[in-house]
């Protein structure tokens, strides 16, 4: 991988991307072709900030080109958000993540990472940044891959399977995919969990007087609840992909489908019950009325299960008329899913036998199963169906002594609509909502300074862009927003970048209406009590959510210290205060029980029974913090050999040296402060408080990953440091202090047919075997109370059911 200075370029010229230089065509099948030197392209209008070649690309062992962009996150991640990155295939934009997610990157000979300012140049904020694939020019494959998976304490399996069909001819693409992906159930039996109880309720049964006072417990069957409960569901699910692509006078055009079907179930405990048990029962010597709180174990744990199908279809268009540069994208997309949950099952006939004095009933032995009655289940089903459509324009409009000012135009329109319907105790509730949305957006580059157009050399090369927006949305009426900002750099090897924005928005139609459920038996670390609990979590979409308002200045500076370009360092500081943002409250902490008491229910001795933890508007939002990137490759050399054999694969010439990529990444929070309410303190999420139930924010985080190859063989580590964090209760012993956590994922992998001895067999040509460990360490957060007891939801096998997992995968193309 060669790291080039994203240095500033004010010259006309168009918008795409450089294409790529014409590769020979490839030879007969039969017949090898001597191996092709891949030379670099023409200089683009914007340098990369970082180029991979094929033997760079190969030391990451990716299956498909959609996990080699997911493992160059650390590249393609912009400083000013979490913007995914704008995709490109030879220069051309696609129509969305499906036409990259399955094809080889064996069909790549070439990937350049491209900082924010192409992405402005293309017409996009400046708050992502840009990945151009550069293919073959003739690729032909069929892939098939098996991946096993397993932790190494036992349970929680998994299964993939997948068959990838790609070809490439001149700049016709085809690629079709089918897969199927599983895993097993995990139960907390099968990592030692201590199971949280719901008092009175328990396994044996527990008897309770008219006054409410405890008068012993039943002789009857205990029930294993971690026998009972999952940690990890099991699910599976079924995919298609498809996708065409091809080039119509002079215009790049591509046709993306997709098809996906999953399912997945868990369980939550047993059913409990309350049994009236009258003196006169044959079975009960107590001489008086009383309650039996006792878990219903003959019968099947309550159950959790929902379906989802999902279906898109995508459609872009890219081309260009003189030097203005035009795309259009047209996507359809329908999710359906369905889900139930078990909360009980209907005692009557069971209380009424008992009622009755039915001398074949012991309320305190096994009961049958007959007289336990139907499942009680709240159901939820939701289907949204969203159209939309996009497009741009953008190239130069005028010129200055630094260059070309360049304009963007971009229209869009969603047309968004959703329904919902959940049953609660036979209670329908109905949610429908229609949502169309009309965005325009202008955006200006203007070049100040230019060494390349040698206007106020002395300067370096400065240029400003500026963006203007209006949304109007069904419901929210119209959203404004503007953007300004710059970037200089006044040497090759440094560049300076500022980005201002006050944008305002509003929230997603699944936080609107998705359907209410209510999940019982869900443990939790009450705050105000300093105990553990089981309660009802309630969740869904809420419909009165308000739009939101966001200020963020992002500034940082990009360093290539050495001519050779293999190292790259870039520091940034990112602050952002945002009015109304959307918040989830799964926490039970003072601070919100006060802010949001509504949404916590408890009995009369406060126990906490449940929490609401559907979506809210919360008052503000106070966020800072700086990062830093270090990037190292070696050899720096982007022109490093590489072969084309027959089918149109690229690899590295075998015997070439080592392959090394190293980037280092962290992240130190200055700030982050969050107002409930208005009138209510701020928490800081730094020290002491929390809005989530995993605690307070890592003050400090580390990301390093490691990537090595040679002569088939390759080795990735990533690993990953976070810092403690505290939550301060009401009680001592509801205070919560989580450890620092440190975890390290390996990969080694072998392209059999580069090895030495292997070469040469027919059977070992473009197979690979790879091995990958998460979690080497089994690693988790210790998390412990006041006391210095572990509390029952912080549980290591709560916090990382599955621990250490190794996962064996084959992989051949043919």
């Amino acid at each position: 991988m060669t790291l080039l200075a994203s240095g500033l370029a004010s010259g006309a010229g168009a918008q795409t991307l450089e294409q790529p230089p014409t590769p020979p065509d490839s030879a007969p099948q039969a017949k090898m072709p001597a191996d092709v030197v891949v030379t670099g392209e023409r200089e683009p209008d914007v340098a990369p900030i970082a180029v991979l070649d094929a033997a760079d690309i190969g030391t990451y062992g990716a299956d498909s080109v959609g996990d080699l962009l997911a493992a160059l996150a650390p590249l393609t991640r912009s400083a000013a958000g979490g913007e995914p990155p704008i995709v490109l295939i030879n220069g051309k934009q696609v129509s969305g993540p499906a036409e990259i997610a399955t094809l080889p990157p064996e069909a790549l000979r070439r990937t350049e990472i491209y900082s924010e300012e192409k992405a402005l140049r293309l017409g996009f904020p400046p708050n992502r940044r840009v990945v151009n694939f550069l293919v073959l020019k003739k690729f032909r494959s069929l892939k098939a891959n098996l991946v096993a998976a397993t932790a190494t304490r036992g349970g929680g399996g998994s299964r993939e399977a997948s068959l990838v069909y790609s070809r490439i001819d001149e700049e016709r693409r085809v690629g079709l995919g089918l897969s199927y992906k599983g895993a097993d159930a995990l139960f907390e039996s099968q990592r030692a969990v201590e199971p949280p109880t719901r008092p009175p309720y328990t396994g044996i049964g527990t008897l309770i007087d008219t006054s409410g006072t405890l008068v012993g417990t039943a002789d009857g069957p205990d029930v294993d609840l971690a026998s009972t409960r999952t940690l990890r569901g099991a699910t599976e699910t079924l995919g298609f992909n498809g996708n065409i692509a091809g080039d119509v006078g002079g215009t790049a055009l591509s046709l993306t489908t997709t098809l996906s079907a999953s399912w997945n179930h868990s369980f939550q405990g047993p059913a409990v019950a309350a049994l009236a048990i009258p003196a006169s029962n044959p079975f009960s010597t107590l001489g008086e009325d009383v309650t039996l709180y006792r878990y219903l174990g003959e019968a099947r744990p309550l159950r959790q299960a929902s379906r989802t199908v999902a279906a898109s279809l995508g459609l872009a268009a890219d081309g260009a008329f003189g030097k203005w540069h035009w795309n259009a994208i047209a996507r359809y997309d329908r999710n359906q899913s369905h889900s139930i949950v078990e909360r009980g099952v209907d005692i009557r006939p069971l209380q009424a036998a008992i009622l009755a004095g039915d001398p074949s009933i012991d309320p305190f032995g096994p009961l049958p199963i007959g007289l336990l009655g139907t499942r009680l289940s709240d159901r939820g089903d939701s289907t949204s169906d969203i159209v939309t459509a996009n497009a741009m324009l953008n190239g130069p409009v005028a010129k200055l002594p630094a260059g070309d000012i360049f304009a963007m135009i971009n229209l869009s329109g969603i047309a968004n609509r959703a329904d919902a319907t959940s049953i609660q105790a036979d209670t329908v509730f109905r949610t429908e909502r229609a949502q169309d949305t009309e965005i325009g957006i202008f955006r200006l580059l203007l070049p100040l300074t230019s060494r390349r157009a040698d206007f106020l050399p002395w300067a370096g090369s400065l240029i400003a862009n500026i963006t203007a927006s209006a949304t109007r949305i069904s419901h929210y009426g119209v959203l404004k927003s503007i953007g300004y900002g710059g970037n200089w750099s006044p040497l090759s090897a440094v560049q300076f970048s500022l980005a201002i924005n006050d944008e305002e928005g509003a929230p997603p139609i699944d936080q609107l209406v998705s359907p209410t459920i209510r999940i019982p038996n869900v443990p939790v670390f009450d705050y105000r009590t300093g105990t553990s609990v089981l309660v009802t979590a309630i969740a869904g979409g809420n419909p009165d959510l308000a739009e939101n308002r966001k200020h963020s200045l992002t500034a940082g500076v990009t360093l290539t210290p050495f001519a050779d370009n293999s190292l790259r360092i870039s520091a940034n500081y990112v602050e952002s205060t945002l009015h109304d943002p959307v918040y989830a409250l799964p926490a039970a902490t003072p601070a919100i029980e006060q802010a949001f008491p509504e949404r916590f229910v408890r009995n009369a001795d406060g126990t906490l029974l449940s929490i609401d933890s559907r979506p809210l508007n919360i008052d503000r939002a106070d966020r800072s913090e700086w990062n830093t990137t270090l990037s190292f490759s070696w050899p720096p050399a982007a022109a490093a050999a590489a072969t084309t054999n027959a089918m149109g694969l690229t690899s590295a010439r075998k015997g070439d040296k080592a392959n090394i990529v190293v980037d280092l990444s962290q992240v130190w929070r200055l700030r982050d402060d969050v107002q409930l309410r208005l009138g209510l303190p701020k928490l800081d999420l730094l020290a002491g408080n929390a809005i989530v139930a995993s605690g307070g924010q890592p003050r400090h985080e580390l990301i390093l990953n490691v990537r090595a190859s040679r002569a088939g063989i390759g080795l990735g580590l990533e690993g990953q440091w976070k810092s403690g964090t505290r939550v301060v209760g009401d009680d001592p012993a509801g205070d919560l202090r989580f450890s620092d956590l440190a975890t390290l994922n390996a990969r080694l992998f072998a392209d059999l047919g580069n090895l030495s001895g292997l070469d040469d067999q027919a059977w070992a040509k473009s197979m690979r075997v790879t091995l990958d460990v998460t979690n080497v360490f089994d690693g988790h957060i210790d998390v412990r109370d006041g006391t210095g007891a572990v509390p029952i939801p912080y549980q290591p096998g709560y916090l990382n059911p599955l621990g250490r997992a190794a996962t064996l995968s084959l992989r051949k193309l043919i």
